[in-house]
C-alpha cells in the first residue's frame, strides 16, 4: 500500500499547487489522487476518509467546471465573522453525531477525529471551488489533524504529506490574499 500512499500524495500535492497558482488542471490531478486515497483509507478502516475522497472526486468535477468560468465572474471573497462562527458550529454539529455513529457501528479506531476531518474537509473543498479565501485557514487545521491521524495509523508518507499540505495552505492563503487585494483595487 505504500506505493498507493505515495502516488496519491504526489497527485494531491500537484492539486494544491495548481490551486495556489489558479490552474484548472488542479482539479483532475486531485481527482486522480483521491481515487488512490479511497483505496488506501478503506484498507485502513478509515471509512469516513475513504468516503471523503469519493466526495472529493465529485468535487473535482465541480471545481473543474466552476474554474472553467472567467475569474471575474467569481472573485475571491472572505466570510464574515458570523459566517465563520456558523461554519465552525455547523461542522461540529455534523462531526459529533457522525463520530458517534462510526464509533458505535464500525471498527474505525479514531471515529471522532475521522469525522471532524471529513466534515470540515468537505466544507473547505467547497470553499476552494467557490474561491473563498478562508478555506486556506481551514486546511491548515485539517492537515494538522490529518498528521496526527496518519501517525496514529502508521501512514508516515501521508503524515509527511499532510504536514507539507499545511504549509502549502499557508502559501495558498498568501497568494489568494494578494489576488484578493488586487481585485479590490480594480
Amino acid at each position: 500500500m505504500r506505493w498507493v500512499e505515495l502516488f496519491s500524495a504526489l497527485l494531491n500535492i500537484g492539486y494544491v499547487l495548481g490551486l495556489i497558482w489558479h490552474k484548472r488542471w488542479a482539479w483532475p490531478a486531485g481527482g486522480l489522487g483521491c481515487i488512490l486515497a479511497v483505496w488506501l483509507f478503506f484498507d485502513q478502516h478509515l471509512y469516513l476518509e475513504a468516503l471523503l475522497n469519493v466526495a472529493y472526486i465529485d468535487m473535482a468535477g465541480y471545481g473543474w467546471m466552476r474554474w472553467g468560468q472567467p475569474r471575474d465572474e467569481f472573485p475571491i471573497y472572505s466570510l464574515s465573522m458570523r459566517q465563520k462562527a456558523a461554519w465552525i458550529l455547523g461542522g461540529l454539529a455534523v462531526t459529533l453525531p457522525l463520530g458517534g455513529l462510526f464509533s458505535e457501528f464500525t471498527p474505525n479506531p479514531n471515529p471522532f477525529l475521522d469525522a471532524g476531518i471529513f466534515t470540515f474537509s468537505l466544507a473547505a473543498t467547497y470553499g476552494q471551488a467557490q474561491r473563498c479565501l478562508d478555506n486556506w485557514w481551514a486546511w491548515i487545521a485539517i492537515n494538522a489533524a490529518m498528521v496526527a491521524l496518519c501517525l496514529i495509523r502508521d501512514m508516515p508518507i501521508y503524515a509527511v504529506y499532510s504536514a507539507f499540505m499545511a504549509g502549502m495552505a499557508w502559501k495558498g492563503w498568501g497568494n489568494w490574499k494578494r489576488e484578493s487585494r488586487a481585485q479590490d483595487e480594480t
